[in-house]
């Protein structure tokens, strides 16, 4: 892998994607980049799905694509320092999470990939 995955906008690499997670959860603080280092240096990644997304926006001419990655914190250690809020919360993955069809179908697909239960 080249380090550099598809996102809105153009390319990015490793790192803009973890610090956009993060940017999306905690303000910036000296927190910020102590996490974005742990996440870095413990967390493993893996690419669930890249392509075309179904969406109501979608025309002839133009049309949504998008990347889902899999940040996974195998401790729960790093994950759990970052608070839930009202925008946003921590949830037990299961199949009666109510998402769009293909969001499920990439959830599966990290769930088989770390053999957890669903």
């Amino acid at each position: 892998s080249s380090g550099i995955n598809a996102e809105y906008g153009g390319l990015s690499t490793r790192r803009v994607l973890l610090r956009n997670l993060i940017k999306e959860i905690v303000e910036h603080s000296v927190a910020t980049q102590r996490l974005l280092t742990m996440l870095e240096e413990n967390c493993s990644e893996i690419s669930v799905y890249k392509g075309y997304v179904d969406d109501a926006k979608n025309t002839d001419n133009a049309w949504l694509e998008t990347i889902a990655t899999n940040f996974h914190d195998p401790s729960g250690a790093i994950f759990s320092q970052i608070p839930s809020s009202e925008e946003y919360r921590w949830v037990e993955a299961n199949y009666e999470l109510n998402f769009f069809c293909q969001h499920k179908n990439w959830l599966l697909t990290v769930v088989e990939f770390h053999r957890a239960h669903w």
